[in-house]
């Protein structure tokens, strides 16, 4: 089966395969702009329904509250046996093992932004499931370099692909070489939460950019499904 995708706020997204779920930046704080998880899906952590009443991986890219929360975190180990990863505390790259239907790999890079900022490592993440890859690049700073460490996962195009603002508006050509069928723009608050303006940026960048990308990112909303698109269309 193709997998399923459900986008929750901020970086957080939910893959199911059939069989098992994995969970990427999927409990988080929030703060500063940044959207808390949507009560919903805590009341089905709470509640061991929906997502989490199947087996699942938890996977976090790195520790900033937008996409982790130690708290949530510990209260989910008492609920459940899941195994859970924050890639930055792993070797710089690697491979998740023991979640069924996925290949996984992960490649630490540097976080964007300049002084502190932009020496706090983060992580990108590709999955590979029966029918398709995913790539999820967190806020990690898109260069030729990690363009060639995911080339070296064994991608060969990407059907879909999770960005941010910045991988827009900084070295947006590097996302033509990962030929994506898809690009979702998440890193993306509520918008009662969004004090920054990321969405009206994001849509103001989309304006100047090729049509390329227009064709190609789509915006989804908080809860919402993801429907992929096959590499190369």
């Amino acid at each position: 089966m193709d997998p399923v995708i459900y986008y929750t706020a901020n970086s957080g997204i939910y893959i199911w395969n059939g069989s098992h779920g994995l969970m990427i930046d999927y409990l988080f704080d929030g703060g500063d702009g940044w959207s808390s998880m949507l009560p919903a899906c805590l009341d089905r952590m709470r509640g061991r329904q929906g997502e989490y009443e199947k087996p699942h991986t938890l996977l976090f890219t790195h520790r900033h509250s937008d996409h982790f929360s130690e708290e949530l975190l510990l209260e989910h180990s008492r609920l459940y046996t899941s195994d859970a990863y924050c890639l930055v505390d792993l070797p710089e790259c690697g491979c998740i093992t023991g979640c069924p239907g996925y290949d996984i790999c992960y490649i630490r890079g540097k976080h964007q932004g300049s002084g502190l900022l932009g020496k706090t490592p983060a992580a990108v993440v590709a999955v590979r499931t029966k029918n398709s890859w995913i790539v999820h690049l967190s806020d990690v700073m898109l260069t030729e370099e990690l363009i060639v460490k995911l080339g070296q996962t064994g991608i060969r195009a990407v059907d879909g692909l999770f960005i941010n603002l910045y991988h827009l508006t900084e070295r947006s050509e590097l996302l033509h070489k990962l030929d994506p069928g898809s690009i979702f723009c998440i890193h993306r608050p509520l918008p009662e939460d969004d004090i920054y303006g990321f969405d009206r940026q994001v849509r103001k960048t989309l304006e100047r950019l090729d049509p390329w990308f227009g064709r190609r990112v789509m915006l989804p909303e908080a809860g919402s499904r993801i429907f992929l698109r096959q590499a190369g269309l």
